[in-house]
């Protein structure tokens, strides 16, 4: 019940946030989640009713963290398929993956900001778990927080001028 739960909580969280009209460039409404229903993390997408699930990573690597661009039209995720964690962009309908982070450190948990322009994620390059930002094709990496605390899981306040993050000590 509680996995239940849990997961009806992220699949309200990563509903793509259009649901007008809409034009022959858009996609229909549709949830973004993770699911090892084919023996490993992968990322899928849904009707916003549960109907037909579409495994768009199909990748033997763990695939997870689906976010959202905030046009639709792309979906950010974590993956270990270079043998470390990295962070991915593809198209809404699973074709072109790219290595965005493409780093020998871990990065993951990749967060759109609301114009799409930059992404925040959490990376050990430093030596520690911190903040970074980059632009939305990869360029331009740059540490965001610098104290001795892990920090991960950023997400954007609306306006993008603040981003609010996970911090243990």
């Amino acid at each position: 019940m509680k996995k239940l739960v849990a997961l009806m909580v992220i699949v309200m969280l990563l509903i793509i946030p259009f649901a007008g009209v809409q034009s022959q460039n858009e996609l229909p409404p549709l949830i973004a989640f993770t699911s090892n229903r084919d023996g490993n993390q992968e990322i899928y997408v849904m009707g916003i009713d549960g109907s037909n699930p579409i495994n768009l990573s199909n990748n033997p690597a763990e695939d997870w963290h689906p976010d959202w661009s905030p046009d639709g039209q792309h979906i950010l995720f974590t993956s270990n398929r270079d043998g470390n964690l990295e962070i991915y962009v593809m198209d809404a309908n699973g074709e072109n993956v790219v290595n965005l982070s493409n780093s020998g450190s871990n990065e993951q948990a990749g967060a759109w900001s609301p114009d799409g322009q930059t992404i925040a994620y959490d990376s050990d390059a430093s030596g520690q778990r911190d903040i970074w930002l980059m632009d939305a094709n990869g360029n331009n990496q740059r540490r965001l927080t610098s104290t001795g605390i892990v920090k991960t899981d950023p997400a954007w306040s609306p306006d993008a001028q603040r981003v609010v993050i996970w911090a243990r000590t």
